[in-house]
């Protein structure tokens, strides 16, 4: 007998190409062709993961849901018999909503058609990274578009979109606008006169002990004020702006309005620069007492001059509805900048002076003879001085202290005195010891 192994025949390999690939919005439909003339074991995996479908169905069929939008996804065939991949494509999850700003600002929501084909009733709002949400807006048949002077800020805003009230999407999108404002708030208690200050103001080259106040600073970024350039109000509806100020546990306790109780500045108008905030608390008939307190800009809009000034005054000391003003802020409105934190802590002064040359001050011989006029207002009965000091030594005192007593007295004027220095001199009213920190008053003076 003769025998002859005859060897195994080698497996053929599947061929597939995939004939239909859709991707939704969370979701990807695919659509093969198959050829697996043996009988292959086949697989479809979408990255790591295995797709069920069934390989012997003539055009076999898989959707695959629960995928994460705006989001490339791999899906590849194995020939598992034959052991290699036999076809792969790459698919794109739709957005539900192109975000887009025109030239002047203006918000373009523009829904895919994939998406808005899988999903009905739809609307879209936007909130800010302080949490504002500006309205939903629905879809009617043409792009949506949210005017810029509602945005307002630039900012990285979430976008939301709903699907017959439900949330599906949310993704954020950064948005051009007028920058946002920072600012500075802080409570000065006393401090006393200073050097620096004296030698900076170029008026009169004076520096004043500071009694306690709350001090208001726009560090950057813009305030529309509801004012003209020339300072007068429009008429009409119009945007404004306050700073409000919250306790320890987040209740609203003061106001300040710009333009209205808020116009003190130091530059620039209402809280559009540097001011003194004179805060009233709660019913208006005492001062903020000490503690923990919070600080924001709000802005509201919609309110004529005339609505908004009654109702500061209705906020103001004998005003009945207090809290209608905040909540036209609050609730109606926005807060526009990033909550500061303060603490109040009041020390009290323990003085105050001011002086003035009696007759200019003369040079003659290497000396100056002086005649200062000079006002003391001391607290608990200490002993005031006035005294001058060299500018580039302060330290160094010209003159012994000449004592201006324990008593409150106004308008005093020292007897001429002299000084053997001619060059650039501070003179200085202080309480209690020489030192910086009892300085009352400082004027600095450069022959």
């Amino acid at each position: 007998l003769l025998t002859y192994t005859f060897a195994a025949r080698d497996r053929i390999a599947a061929t597939v190409s995939f004939t239909d690939v859709t991707a939704g919005f969370n979701s990807i439909s695919v659509t093969l062709s198959v050829n697996n003339p043996d009988g292959n074991e086949l697989n479809l995996k979408l990255g790591d993961s295995l797709v069920d479908i069934d390989f012997s169905a003539d055009t076999p069929t898989a959707t695959i849901t629960g995928l994460t939008p705006r989001t490339e996804y791999t899906l590849t065939v194995t020939d598992v018999s034959v052991g290699r991949q036999i076809a792969s494509t790459t698919a794109m999850t739709v957005t539900s909503v192109t975000v887009t700003q025109d030239s002047s600002g203006n918000v373009l929501f523009d829904y895919d058609g994939v998406f808005s084909g899988q999903y009905g009733d739809l609307e879209v709002s936007l909130t800010d990274s302080l949490g504002y949400e500006l309205y939903a807006f629905g879809l009617d048949g043409a792009v949506i578009t949210v005017p810029a002077d509602m945005l307002i800020y630039a900012d990285d805003y979430t976008v939301t979109v709903y699907s017959e009230g439900t949330a599906v999407d949310s993704f954020t999108e950064t948005l051009r606008g007028d920058a946002r404002p920072v600012f500075s708030l802080v409570y000065n208690s006393y401090l006393p006169a200073s050097l620096e200050e004296a030698l900076n103001d170029t008026d009169w080259h004076q520096s004043y002990s500071k009694f306690p106040e709350f001090k208001y600073s726009l560090v950057s970024g813009i305030i529309k004020e509801p004012m003209n350039d020339d300072g007068e109000f429009p008429e009409g509806a119009l945007r404004w702006n306050a700073l409000i100020l919250k306790d320890a546990d987040g209740n609203p306790v003061s106001i300040a309005v710009s333009g209205l109780n808020a116009i003190e500045s130091d530059s620039g108008s209402g809280l559009s620069g540097s001011s003194i905030i004179y805060f009233q608390y709660k019913d208006g008939t005492e001062d903020v007492p000490d503690g923990s307190y919070t600080a924001a800009l709000y802005i509201t809009d919609g309110y004529t001059l005339e609505e908004m000034i009654n109702m500061v005054n209705e906020y103001s000391e004998y005003g009945e509805n207090r809290d209608e003003i905040y909540r036209v802020f609050i609730e109606e409105g926005r807060q526009s900048a990033a909550e500061v934190s303060l603490v109040k802590a009041e020390t009290e002064p323990f003085g105050d002076a001011f002086m003035y040359f009696g007759t200019d001050p003369v040079v003659s011989a290497a000396q100056i003879v002086w005649s200062i006029i000079c006002s003391y207002y001391p607290v608990e009965d200490e002993e005031g001085f006035l005294t001058i000091v060299s500018a580039d030594d302060p330290a160094q005192q010209l003159i012994t202290p000449i004592s201006l007593g324990t008593e409150s007295f106004g308008g005093r004027e020292l007897e001429s005195f002299v000084t053997e220095n001619v060059g650039p001199v501070y003179i200085i009213i202080y309480s209690k010891t020489f030192s910086p920190d009892n300085y009352l008053y400082v004027l600095y003076y450069e022959p």
